[in-house]
């Protein structure tokens, strides 16, 4: 596939994640700024504080025509003595709450969204996908891995994106305010190649050389909402979940499969399900659907539908679609407390 995973983190001056008690400071705070951990904070455009402890290195970066007023202000009732103390978090790229996903295989159709259908290993940016940092913001990723490969990497800057090529981004990470942003003097290969295999293109992050990496970050597994979860190829953790799973032929289209499932899954009553579907490596197709209200079971009514087409046209003799062998799994032991 060639889908388009964008950053979630910030270190932003907004971004309350980032305060010590979890408040953005108010103009009559002290605001101290990490005088170890050398980042690059993205400011407010207007900002009042009493005082402000500068870092010794790292970058404030400013939005234009920002205005800066350093002295008390008038907030005393409503405003905390205390200082206000900017921890960054160790945010990394390997850590699947990190990004958002906007893909073709993916419903409900949203753009840059989290959706509980797509296993972790597929949450993180694959070879063939492109990484996007938004506009108006800094950030810190962690990228500790031997080599990290995506198609594309975009890099937000006022109103418009950067591409970063091979060249522009090893310049980059050898820059002060790259070194800033990717820290570990991490080892990209950014290959510029698009998917144009009509049968979809594999991700690799689930295979055993990436999934390791990823599954650190998903330890432990969470409680879960079924006592028979399935399991997922490139997912850390059991799942209550439904999936299909397919041999395709060389006449299967990733495309006409997507159009099949938007007749069902956009329809208003399955809106509520959330759905993902990948080209593994084993010469398999996986899709995955979730309830996104647990217990409510409109993923199995929808997958019973599509496997029983599925399934048709799998045996027909013209076989439109080009697969073999469906395979239906699902959980349908939920948590009292859950089903509807």
């Amino acid at each position: 596939g060639q889908d388009v995973k964008t950053w979630r983190s910030s270190m932003n001056f907004n971004d309350v994640r980032n305060w010590k008690n979890g408040k953005i400071p108010c103009s009559n705070q002290k605001v101290i700024f990490p005088s170890e951990t050398p980042v690059a904070i993205f400011m407010p455009e207007v900002l009042q504080v009493s005082e402000m402890l500068l870092p010794m290195n790292g970058e404030l970066v400013f939005p234009e025509n920002a205005v800066l007023k350093i002295g008390g202000g008038l907030e005393k009732g409503q405003c905390p003595n205390d200082d206000a103390e900017f921890i960054p978090r160790m945010d990394f790229w390997y850590d699947p709450s990190n990004w958002n996903i906007t893909s073709s295989r993916a419903f409900p159709k949203k753009v840059s969204t989290r959706n509980s259908a797509v296993p972790h290993a597929f949450q993180i940016p694959c070879p063939m996908d492109e990484a996007w940092f938004p506009a108006d913001t800094t950030f810190r990723a962690h990228v500790i891995y031997p080599m990290t490969r995506v198609s594309k990497i975009y890099i937000g800057n006022k109103n418009s994106y950067q591409e970063y090529n091979q060249d522009k981004f090893d310049m980059l990470i050898r820059s002060d305010t790259g070194k800033l942003l990717f820290p570990d003097f991490p080892r990209f290969r950014i290959s510029e190649s698009t998917c144009t295999d009509v049968t979809g293109c594999e991700c690799g992050n689930e295979g055993h050389e990436v999934l390791p990496t990823i599954c650190k970050f998903e330890v432990p597994c969470p409680e879960l909402s079924c006592s028979d979860p399935i399991k997922v190829v490139g997912h850390c953790c059991p799942m209550c979940a439904a999936k299909i799973t397919f041999k395709y032929e060389w006449s299967f289209k990733m495309d006409g499969l997507m159009q099949m499932y938007d007749k069902y899954l956009t329809t208003e009553k399955f809106q509520q399900v959330e759905s993902f579907t990948s080209k593994l490596s084993t010469g398999h197709i996986q899709s995955i659907f979730v309830d996104i209200s647990p217990g409510k079971q409109l993923a199995n009514e929808v997958v019973q539908m599509i496997f029983d087409a599925l399934e048709t046209a799998s045996t027909t003799g013209s076989n439109p679609i080009g697969i073999r062998e469906p395979k239906l799994d699902m959980s349908t032991l939920w948590n009292s407390k859950d089903s509807n």
